[in-house]
């Protein structure tokens, strides 16, 4: 890992199947229902990631925002690890997923 990206690691226990869990953060269909309004996941390592936040009164934004990276590992129902860069909003920048 690179000393220019902080890491961020998240551990939740849910009481439902691993498959189940993974597709909901890793389809970018399933993504939409809970996280970006626009998602772009390519299930590869390499592949491309693009969250797209829209300009809303119910999530209080003043302007559209977008999160854009690159899929660093993915093992199905196992493992998921992005790149986080978002130009509009740069403290959120640099950081794993």
């Amino acid at each position: 890992m690179s000393d220019n990206y902080s890491v961020i690691n998240r551990e939740i226990i849910i009481d439902a199947p691993i498959d189940k869990v993974f597709l909901a953060v890793s389809d970018q269909d399933q993504l939409t229902n809970w996280f970006p309004d626009i998602a772009v996941l390519e299930k590869r390592e390499g592949g491309r990631v693009s969250f797209k936040f829209l300009k809303s009164k119910k999530n209080n934004l003043d302007k559209d925002h977008e999160m854009t990276g690159t899929v660093i590992k993915f093992i199905p129902n196992k493992e998921l690890s992005y790149t986080w860069n978002f130009p509009t909003k740069p403290e959120f920048s640099k950081a794993y997923a």
